[in-house]
């Protein structure tokens, strides 16, 4: 341990020099990180599977039907199966992460460790501890980049499926890969649906429709949603936390939460005024709650997540890091609650 080349030098430090010791440690160590700050909402893990490929069979929820009435002797006949069953096949796309370490980096690496033999004599504190502390956390904070890596691939699927029905990887979000296409859903088309809460002027300025009611459309689009034969029993809304605080500032969304937080203001003077105002000075926990009864859901979901993507700037050559939406703004999403991929 008082010479320090590279990772694997490293790793044999700690005993990791084999299948069995690394699995030890990532079950120990590593495992937290894998769920940390995962999202994956909605979606639960499938069964691990060798081949690239898939196969699946998508169905819509079918009506139950009753038993026959009849006399004591008489038949029933049989039901028929009028399911329909769509088959969607694709293929999986490998995701790989590789850390590299330079020369410079191990450069760094010897100061440092020069710095805390220093401060270890000074601080009287054992040197060989001191710098076992350190490479410990060297070693982890290098090989938890992989697991933390792929969670985050994870999460803007997950998120990506859900406010857009497909995950596209493009220069955005895979300049370091190989791969550009689109991995789609499938949703019909009949279930995306425009709504023109905002107008876009000439010069860039956005403003709220006055006549728009997204309160009542959601509200409405829900409840027809349950009554629907093979309907919605329990019904989540998913959307992004930023594109929340824009929606609740629209001016009908703020006079629908101000009526359902004080309801006597609809018998006041300039009422629609006063609910905007109350609703404007409500915490925005009491906006959720309230937009949450306003539209009979069962559960409204904001997403927070973000992933962080890395590119190579060719005028600076350096990679810069960004943050990207897991889930889209300017998306709501409405779907059964629970389980609906994997």
């Amino acid at each position: 341990m008082k010479r320090f080349n590279g990772l694997d030098t490293l790793m044999s430090a700690f005993g990791l020099n084999n299948a069995k010791s690394f699995q030890a440690y990532q079950d120990q160590v590593l495992a937290k990180i894998e769920s940390q700050n995962e999202n994956l909402e909605g979606f639960v893990w499938d069964l691990p599977q060798i081949d690239f490929t898939y196969e699946q069979l998508e169905t819509e929820a079918q009506i139950e039907v009753m038993a026959s009435y009849v006399d004591l002797n008489s038949p029933a006949l049989p039901a028929g199966k009028s399911v329909t069953l769509t088959k969607l096949k694709g293929t999986i796309p490998r995701m790989k992460y590789a850390v590299v370490r330079g020369e410079n980096d191990y450069r760094k690496q010897l100061i440092t460790l020069n710095e805390i033999k220093a401060v270890a004599n000074y601080t009287n504190k054992p040197e060989a501890e001191a710098i076992n502390e350190y490479l410990a956390k060297t070693l982890f904070d290098t090989i938890a980049e992989l697991p933390a890596a792929h969670k985050n691939s994870l999460n803007y699927q997950v998120g990506q499926m859900k406010s857009k029905g497909a995950l596209t990887l493009d220069d955005t979000n895979n300049p370091r890969g190989s791969i550009r296409t689109t991995f789609t859903a499938q949703v019909p088309t009949g279930n995306f649906m425009a709504k023109k809460w905002w107008e876009k002027a000439s010069g860039g300025a956005v403003t709220p429709v006055e006549t728009a009611d997204p309160v009542a459309e959601i509200r409405n689009f829900i409840r027809e949603l349950r009554w629907k034969p093979n309907g919605y029993t329990n019904v989540a809304i998913e959307m992004n936390e930023k594109f929340a605080y824009k929606f609740f500032a629209h001016p009908a969304v703020l006079k629908a939460i101000g009526y359902a937080l004080t309801p006597g203001l609809r018998y006041s003077a300039k009422n629609d005024e006063n609910a905007i105002a109350t609703a404007n000075f409500a915490t925005i926990d009491a906006q959720k709650a309230a937009f949450k009864a306003l539209v009979d859901a069962d559960v409204v979901i904001y997403n927070q997540t973000q992933c962080g993507v890395e590119k190579l700037n060719t005028e600076s050559k350096r990679y810069e890091r960004t943050l990207l939406n897991a889930f889209d703004e300017d998306v709501i999403l409405v779907r059964p609650a629970g389980q609906i991929g994997v």
